[in-house]
């Protein structure tokens, strides 16, 4: 087999890119695994000693940096780097490592050989090696059991057999992709829906606060409108009782004026009769005073008016003429008598 063209030049890379291009393949994410074998094999650097896996990457890479950056999802991405290059190293050696000046069909040693140097490139895929083991058995069953004329056919069925089983392949790895991610969604659903269920617990639980000081302040409510009730009937009450308060203090108030006035009269009234009772005690104390002294005048007259009667009457006594005491006595009375008749004149005009 002749060794294959260097690496990517510049006019290598203008060329690759222009082909990317007519194909419609915005980046190096997008080129299929096929097409990148196909590339390889025509601008590929398989160095000696260098494996192919290693190889096929490095000339992805350079094709990576000298194309457009990727802007979207591309078949790399989905695959994933590794499993990208494993597919392209497969459609590699499946169609393209091979001499391409001669026209006949690889033979079982030449197929031998391609396995083996394959198992010397560094690829470490199970898969992959499966599809070696596969194709290196089957090149010489194939030459034993089928004559030289539908060999061509036979190995363009086999082609297709290895383009089928690296399609489904690929569709296995879509598939484990997509198990991978939703076993990432089931997990994430699963924290969600328990992220959920611990919310819904906590706003259950705060639900139930609410109802419960909603309950709390609904039967306060009752209790401020029943108090509110009661505060307005003993308001209106209140109100009444001052309005009756009122009427009572007017007629108070006419009273207490009456009372009053009937007070300025009585007092007006004791005043006058006050004055009255002083004005008749300064006189009864002036009756007084003028009775003293006329019983005064009354007593020294009837002393004097009596003394010689008496004297004689006691004389008498002595002498023991009772007769002419007697009179003598009887002249005393008549006198006395006399005297107070005199004093009662005097005192009757005087008042």
């Amino acid at each position: 087999m002749p060794a294959p063209l260097p690496g990517p030049a510049d006019a290598d890379a203008a060329r690759i890119l222009k082909i990317l291009d007519a194909k419609n393949i915005p980046s190096a994410h997008h080129i299929q695994p096929s097409v990148l074998a196909e590339l390889y094999a025509k601008y590929g650097d398989e160095q000696p000693g260098k494996g192919l896996v290693a190889s096929m990457t490095q000339f992805w890479n350079r094709l990576n940096k000298a194309g457009p950056v990727s802007t979207d999802t591309g078949i790399v991405d989905t695959l994933g780097r590794h499993d990208y290059i494993k597919e392209c190293v497969w459609y590699y050696e499946t169609y393209h490592e091979h001499d391409y000046t001669s026209s006949s069909i690889p033979s079982s040693t030449s197929t031998s050989t391609s396995t083996t140097s394959t198992s010397t490139s560094g690829s470490t895929s199970s898969s992959f090696s499966r599809r070696s083991e596969l194709q290196s058995w089957l090149w010489p069953a194939i030459q034993r059991s089928k004559p030289a004329s539908s060999i061509e056919g036979g190995t363009r069925e086999i082609e297709d057999l290895f383009a089928e089983l690296g399609y489904q392949s690929s569709k296995i790895q879509d598939l484990e992709s997509t198990i991978r991610e939703l076993r990432r969604q089931n997990l994430q659903q699963a924290r969600t829906i328990k992220n959920y269920s611990e919310q819904q617990e906590t706003d259950k639980n705060k639900l139930q606060e609410l109802v419960s000081r909603n309950r709390e302040l609904r039967q306060q409510n009752l209790e401020q409108a029943r108090t509110a009730k009661t505060d307005k009937k003993e308001t209106v009450a209140l109100k009444q009782r001052v309005s009756e308060l009122g009427l009572r203090s007017g007629e108070l108030s006419r009273e207490v004026a009456g009372l009053q006035r009937e007070r300025d009269q009585t007092v007006s009234r004791l005043r006058n009769k006050q004055v009255k009772e002083e004005n008749k005690t300064a006189i009864l104390r002036g009756y007084s005073e003028l009775g003293h002294k006329a019983r005064r005048a009354c007593a020294h007259r009837l002393l004097v008016t009596v003394e010689e009667p008496v004297l004689n009457a006691l004389r008498a006594l002595t002498e023991t003429d009772v007769l002419t005491a007697v009179q003598a006595f009887e002249s005393a009375a008549a006198a006395v008598l006399e005297g107070a008749e005199d004093s009662l004149h005097v005192g009757g005009k005087t008042l």
